[in-house]
């Protein structure tokens, strides 16, 4: 019964979350917990494991999602749910990544510039993972969000996952910055592997509107491409 009461109690602060309230029923169980221990005679073990689970279950209410995932989890809160939800999905990943944000630029920015720094020393799972710590702390730069999707696209062992992954990154970087043409580029391409060329056809056309005034230096050397072949549909 105990047990149940934790999990309601955790349910609520979820949903409404208390400063004072959680310190109060902390004190209640720590109570409850140790003062009937020299009278149930109940060994050291059982109130280890009880401890224990009293433990997780408490974190549970005390700190919110992302927190609480951070806590226990080597990955990041934005990495899991942008992971859970399909590309359709987004917007409810990012509800989600949104309520729970806590911005820290200094440390995003640190971690931002660290994982360059990596990224250009081709360790590319360090890099990943600071790319992944810097989002989390600053879920609302686009460049960072740019920046990973083209480390999955051109760095890491390419798959149907990877690809599609790098989709929501490039989706993500355009929701905040509806001018960066790079990530329409980079989205266009990972929607050729992707074969869903259609649309593929239609960032690179966005971009054509929005570069196509560059002198064809300027343009080869951004894109990599020449004007004359750029709108050609990708074929991967």
């Amino acid at each position: 019964v105990s047990f149940f009461f934790l999990l309601a109690f955790a349910f609520i602060q979820y949903l409404i979350p208390l400063k004072i309230f959680p310190f109060i029923v902390l004190g209640i169980w720590i109570i409850y917990l140790f003062l009937p221990y020299k009278s149930t005679g109940k060994g050291i073990f059982f109130y280890v494991l009880y401890a224990t689970i009293s433990f997780l279950l408490l974190s549970a209410a005390f700190l919110n999602p992302r927190q609480f995932h951070n806590f226990y989890r080597t990955s990041t809160y934005e990495e899991y749910i942008r992971a859970g939800y399909s590309e359709l999905m987004s917007p409810v990943a990012d509800l989600y990544i949104d309520k729970y944000k806590k911005i820290e630029k200094e440390k995003s920015d640190e971690y931002l510039k660290r994982a360059m720094l990596a990224d250009s020393m081709k360790d590319n799972l360090k890099a990943l993972n600071l790319y992944n710590k810097s989002i989390d702390l600053n879920p609302d730069n686009p460049i960072a969000y740019h920046r990973r999707g083209f480390l999955k696209l051109n760095v890491l062992e390419l798959d149907l996952e990877i690809a599609y992954s790098a989709v929501k990154d490039f989706n993500r970087a355009i929701k905040l910055d509806t001018s960066f043409t790079m990530a329409y580029y980079h989205r266009s391409i990972a929607l050729g592997y992707l074969n869903k060329k259609g649309r593929s056809f239609l960032d690179r056309k966005v971009v054509w509107e929005k570069d196509s005034l560059l002198t064809e230096e300027d343009f080869k050397g951004r894109y990599g491409v020449s004007k004359k072949s750029f709108l050609v549909p990708f074929n991967p």
